[in-house]
């Protein structure tokens, strides 16, 4: 590709700003801009650049009326005293104050951008997790909203250029604020999530990750700072869709969903449809601190049904009404086999 200049690169970070600023955004303008960012490297450090600058005017917005109302106050004073000034002198207008102001701190932050982040600390992380009692409700200070389900535990990193999300394990509901200037990501053993606003699902359980998209658009694509990834064809799923990966495979399966039945965990209940009895007894052993175990001859039974994660023994009776099989407690485990 031909070298872009740099004033073109800050032309159209400038154009994108704007677009993404407005209410009127699209999620059609969101792809484009995340494929912008992807089309060069320096293309994001430009954006951070412009984001910067119009982030600080913004803030000393009353710094610069405070100056434009001195600059009017200095026409006034100076008018009775005109002839003490050459002939050819003008007062300064309060406009040229503010213009000045603006230009003097657009110069200060693109040079302070061009110094590289040697001398800042690495963010510090901040760890989340829910136990077996209930799911958790955080808030992050970008008003991003996250929902662990029982048994999950994050890591949230947070600076100036970046937000990400290390789901250790368990299952977590996202919903991102869009912020270009700082890209959300989330990070599950060999996979990375990449969005820039959006609600979506993460599942890591048991080697597998799920993950399921309510609205918006996220790319999901190999963990490259993960050193035993293996990595897999990057994939874009809109809502309604749902990724199933196998850590450290190559392959990554894309289903169309049924998004409330996929995300009905969040009203204590699990849906299924023709699911295994080992896909109900991997989410109850999420849900409850008992150990269930299958007997070989049970494996592929399938049950459709809704389950509600408030009571287990109630689920184990329902279990026993609706497929073939038996429960037996043995010990400190549950054992579920043939009638």
């Amino acid at each position: 590709m031909p070298e872009v200049s740099e004033e073109t690169r800050f032309k159209e970070a400038h154009l994108w700003h704007v677009r993404l600023s407005s209410d009127h955004a699209t999620d059609q303008d969101w792809i484009a801009f995340a494929a912008w960012l992807e089309e060069d490297d320096g293309n994001s450090d430009v954006y951070h650049r412009v984001a910067d600058l119009a982030d600080f005017v913004a803030d000393h917005r009353d710094a610069c009326n405070d100056e434009w109302r001195t600059g009017e106050e200095t026409v006034s004073n100076v008018a009775g005293v005109a002839n003490l000034r050459p002939s050819n002198a003008r007062p300064r207008s309060g406009r040229k104050y503010l213009a000045g102001f603006v230009a003097v701190a657009a110069t200060f932050l693109f040079v302070m951008a061009g110094i590289p982040y040697f001398f800042s600390e690495p963010p510090s992380a901040q760890e989340y997790s829910a136990g077996y009692a209930s799911p958790r409700l955080v808030t992050l200070q970008d008003g991003s909203k996250i929902h662990l389900n029982v048994n999950s535990k994050i890591e949230v990193f947070f600076d100036d250029k970046e937000r990400r999300i290390n789901l250790s394990y368990g299952e977590v509901l996202f919903d991102v604020v869009k912020d270009p200037g700082r890209p959300f990501s989330v990070e599950a053993g060999d996979s990375r999530i990449q969005v820039l606003g959006t609600a979506f699902n993460v599942l890591r359980h048991n080697g597998e990750m799920i993950v399921t998209v309510s609205h918006g658009v996220v790319d999901v694509s190999a963990n490259v700072s993960e050193p035993s990834t293996r990595p897999f064809t990057r994939q874009r799923l809109t809502a309604g869709e749902q990724l199933r990966h196998r850590e450290g495979s190559l392959q990554a399966d894309v289903l169309n969903i049924d998004i409330n039945a996929a995300l009905a965990w969040r009203e204590g209940r699990l849906v299924y449809d023709e699911a295994t009895l080992q896909e109900v007894a991997d989410d109850l052993n999420r849900y409850f601190p008992t150990p269930i175990k299958l007997d070989e001859r049970v494996l592929a039974y399938s049950f459709s049904g809704t389950l509600k994660t408030d009571d287990l023994n109630t689920i184990l009776l329902l279990l026993e009404d609706s497929v073939p099989v038996k429960v037996t407690r043995t010990g400190a485990r549950i054992v579920i086999s043939p009638q």
